[in-house]
């Protein structure tokens, strides 16, 4: 069982631990601040995102389960994996985690809602790189907790980038953090196969519908 109140979320392990949940390879790349290396920013993205939402459903926040949803003006209709709010839950402020209640609290008025329709609305606006951005929310919401520093740079005096470290007196905590039991929550499900496939297409097209028109993609 997914204990909300703990101090790191699913999505934050596999954020601080993504050499465990994504491969070396691609064009955009990740940092992974507890060793020497760097990962394929698409599939930790999406990782992450799976993993909060599989950590809402453990923790009793929702229920999934395949609905049928009517297409652009009423016309058609497809099967899609809705997501049903049965109670809030004190997830760690501005975490992947939390953000999912609040989203789809307020898109419940256009029943059934789906992991597309949370993932599309975690922004207001397309993204050059979504998948780089959901890693930017997880980084800013460790920040606001003090779990991870940011550095500010300034090139020229107006371009603004930012390094990230983790705090000396974190670091031995956050290298201990069990992947175990986000691992077997990515497991257990991918073992349902049809659930694990709706899970992973409705992440994968939201941040791609979400994208700016690129030549370029970040998978």
């Amino acid at each position: 069982m997914i204990d909300p109140a703990s101090t790191y979320t699913p999505s934050e392990i596999v954020y601080f631990h993504g050499d465990k949940f994504a491969p070396e390879n691609g064009i955009s790349r990740t940092e992974i601040l507890l060793c020497d290396k760097k990962v394929n920013t698409g599939k930790l993205a999406e990782t992450m995102l799976a993993a909060a939402i599989l950590a809402n459903e453990s923790a009793g926040v929702i229920r999934l389960a395949p609905v049928s949803k009517k297409g652009f003006l009423g016309i058609g209709s497809k099967t899609v994996l809705g997501i049903q709010l049965v109670q809030p839950a004190a997830w760690p402020e501005t975490s992947l985690e939390a953000e999912l209640y609040g989203i789809v609290y307020k898109q419940y008025a256009r029943q059934p809602v789906s992991v597309y329709d949370f993932v599309y609305h975690i922004w207001d606006m397309d993204k050059t790189n979504p998948w780089s951005e959901v890693v930017v929310l997880a980084r800013w919401a460790l920040v606001r907790r003090k779990l991870l520093i940011s550095d500010e740079k300034r090139t020229l005096k107006i371009f603004v980038s930012y390094d990230f470290s983790i705090p000396d007196e974190r670091r031995a905590e956050i290298s201990q953090l069990s992947t175990g039991m986000v691992q077997q929550l990515l497991s257990s499900v991918s073992m349902v196969p049809d659930k694990w496939k709706m899970l992973t297409k409705e992440i994968s097209s939201a941040l791609h519908a979400r994208q700016e028109k690129s030549d370029t993609d970040f998978d």
